[in-house]
C-alpha cells in the first residue's frame, strides 16, 4: 500500500549536502532507496511489533500512544502493552525506545576519538 506524500519520507538524512560525508570527510552510506512511512505513521497507536530476543523468545507489543516520535530523534519512545511474550510481562503497559536507523540523523550522533588530541567533529 503506497502512502501519500505526507506520510513518508524520501530520504533517511536531512536536507544539505550530505555527499560530502560525515566531518571527517567519510562518506556516509544509503540507507534507503524508497520512501518510507514517516516515524510518526510507523510508530502510531495500534501498529504492534514483534520484538525478538534469543533467550527469551518473540514478544508481541502493541502501541498504546507516542511519547517522543519523530525524524531525526534518537530514540523512538512509545507506550505499548505486551500482547505475548514472557508471563511476568505479558499484558503490562511499559515504556519502549526504538534505535530505529531510517529516523536517526547520523550527524547528531555524539561521536569521541580514541586517539590523543583534539576531535574534529562537534
Amino acid at each position: 500500500m503506497a502512502l501519500p506524500d505526507d506520510q513518508r519520507e524520501t530520504t533517511p538524512y536531512p536536507p544539505g549536502q550530505r555527499e560530502q560525508g560525515d566531518c571527517y570527510g567519510r562518506i556516509l552510506p544509503r540507507l534507503s532507496n524508497a520512501p518510507f512511512p514517516r516515524a510518526a505513521i510507523h510508530y502510531a497507536p495500534g501498529n504492534t511489533f514483534t520484538l525478538t530476543n534469543l533467550d527469551t523468545g518473540d514478544v508481541s507489543i502493541q502501541i498504546d500512544k507516542q511519547v517522543s516520535v519523530g525524524y531525526g530523534l534518537f530514540p523512538q519512545t512509545v507506550i505499548g502493552t505486551v500482547l505475548n511474550g514472557p508471563e511476568h510481562v505479558k499484558g503490562k503497559t511499559l515504556l519502549f525506545k526504538f534505535y530505529d536507523p531510517l529516523y536517526l540523523n547520523p550527524d547528531d550522533v555524539f561521536t569521541q576519538s580514541l586517539s590523543p588530541g583534539p576531535s574534529t567533529c562537534s
